[in-house]
């Protein structure tokens, strides 16, 4: 018989970052949760050891096959604010939301403690390293702030903004703290409401191991599934999160629970009496079509079937499942999606090396360029008509590109900056990828921008003749030219200079993200030289 896994776990030397050890003496609490709540999480499949990544990290005992299961946990294993200690006093403060989750994380964790269901799990969530706060940059020191203005995370994530929601949710969480204090004769709890980055730290600690679970528990902390560490690679992560979603959102229940059952109930009670008004008049009931829909069979039923758990039906479960092969002794990483360094940091506090949906955004950086009289013309054509048939010729005329798709995707930043320069959905698209070439969209504006006044004038032609819009459209895909490549060496120089240097930087993930910048900076000079 196999030992329980913490027994297993190599000890870590004192000499390793301190979080992990903090992590593996965790563990333990973890792995006993997991296992009174029956959950199925094989040790003979993986195992949790020290990361080269840092921290803890899930290895695999022996050769892994696509569809295996890694972890699988009854719903109820799982910490949501729906089924937290305040879930009652959430609804009826009508909280819901991240907001709710971190209201339950902080009540379950300082007041109910060892009373909660959920705390041997929950106290493994670290806020702070060495009394040293988690937060997102945008409350890093000043000096630290400044190093990384201008950088992606700063001009197309507004990373360094502050943030209006957070903080009006931390005064709606406060003033919900007194409130209980004074009714139910709860502690405020400390230091969470007595620091605004006390707070801020336990949303950004969860953010970074938060699982969409289904419509009633929306999002929520999941033991163990929280460990597999991310990794950017083109052929994609190793496992994936599986959870039914559609669920009856006042109880959780898959298929017909007594809500649907009593909703579905008066909905057929409205039809009858729908159909018995319409035929009111000459006093003919259709009672046939009464007794159907009072007859209906339930179609949504669930056929038993046999998970891993026993009595635990496998939709009332959430999942870890493989999805390509794994091979013995290997880490076993998930993912939190196709995402540069930039929105990697600012959403979850760390940066991965050689990340290959890593980018620079030279977007402001163009718009300067854009003043030009006869530049700012051409650009107030690709606003209104240029992009938008520019996109629908690379959909027909070019197979799907899943890399090019992923940067479409991906690299969406927020609207302020858009709304000021009016109808540009393009410039979030103004980058250069992690190979140091720019992404198709800038490159067809700086096509765009390059062409001779000949071919400028019979691309504008396309406005009095739609129809043939496909092929003079199509002169913007083409190589950068002498023209093109030259305005793309000047805003990228333009960028490298203006970024600071990864030594003024104290945290490590802000460096590697500069680093990265810079590398992938030089790569686009280099390519450009070359033309």
């Amino acid at each position: 018989m196999n030992k329980p896994l913490h027994e297993e776990i190599i000890e870590i030397s004192k000499k390793k970052d301190p979080m992990a050890s903090t992590l593996l003496k965790d563990l333990k609490g973890v792995l006993q949760f997991v296992s009174e709540c029956d959950g199925y999480f094989p040790t003979s499949k993986c195992e949790v050891k020290s990361s080269v990544f840092g921290g803890l990290g899930l290895y695999a005992v022996c050769d892994l096959k696509e569809g295996e299961t890694l972890l699988q946990l009854p719903k109820s294993c799982v910490f949501s604010a729906s089924n937290s200690s305040v879930a009652n006093l959430l609804v009826d403060g009508e909280i819901d939301g991240m907001l709710a989750l971190i209201i339950a994380f902080i009540y379950e964790t300082s007041i109910f403690k060892e009373k909660s269901h959920w705390y041997p799990y929950l106290k493994s969530v670290r806020i702070a390293e060495e009394n040293e706060l988690y937060l997102p940059p945008n409350l890093w020191d000043s000096h630290s702030k400044i190093a990384l203005k201008g950088s992606t995370l700063d001009t197309l994530h507004h990373g360094l903004d502050e943030e209006e929601e957070v903080q009006q949710g931390y005064e709606i969480a406060l003033n919900l703290a007194r409130q209980w204090n004074a009714e139910l004769g709860w502690s405020i709890p400390e230091p969470y409401f007595n620091s605004f980055q006390h707070f801020v730290a336990v949303a950004y600690a969860i953010s970074s191991r938060v699982f969409e679970i289904d419509n009633y528990h929306e999002s929520a902390l999941v033991p163990v599934a929280d460990l597999f560490n991310h990794k950017a690679h083109r052929d994609g992560p190793h496992v994936r999160f599986v959870s039914l979603y559609e669920v009856c959102s006042d109880c959780g229940e898959p298929g017909m629970c007594r809500h649907l059952v009593a909703e579905a109930a008066q909905e057929r009670e409205d039809e009858a009496a729908a159909v018995n008004e319409q035929h009111h008049d000459d006093g003919v009931i259709d009672t046939q079509m009464i007794e159907e829909l009072e007859g209906q069979e339930d179609e949504t039923s669930e056929v038993q079937e046999k998970g891993l758990l026993n009595n635990v039906h496998p939709d009332e479960c959430v999942d870890i499942v493989v999805t390509r092969d794994v091979p013995k002794g290997q880490e076993i990483f998930n993912s939190y999606g196709e995402l540069s360094n930039a929105l990697l940091l600012a959403r979850y506090g760390f940066c991965v090396e050689d990340n290959p949906w890593d980018m620079v955004y030279l977007g402001n950086d163009l718009l300067k360029l854009l003043k030009d009289k006869e530049l700012k013309i051409r650009a107030k054509w690709w606003d209104f008509i240029g992009y938008e048939l520019y996109q629908n010729w690379c959909a027909l005329n070019k197979e799907d590109d899943d890399e090019e798709e992923g940067d479409k995707d991906e690299y969406d930043s927020d609207d302020s900056e858009e709304e000021q320069e009016g109808k540009r959905s393009w410039l979030s698209e103004v980058f250069v990828d992690h190979r140091g070439s720019p992404s198709s969209s800038m490159k067809a504006l700086l096509n765009l921008l390059a062409l001779s006044r000949r071919d400028w004038d019979k691309l504008r032609a396309i406005e009095k003749d739609v129809e043939s819009l496909g092929n003079k459209i199509g002169i913007l895909d083409m190589q950068l030219n002498r023209i093109s490549s030259k305005i793309l060496l000047r805003l990228v120089t333009a960028r490298q200079q203006k970024l600071s240097s990864p030594s003024e930087i104290r945290n490590p993930s802000a460096r590697l993200m500069l680093q990265s910048e810079h590398e992938i900076l030089q790569k686009a000079q280099e390519n450009l030289r070359k033309c």
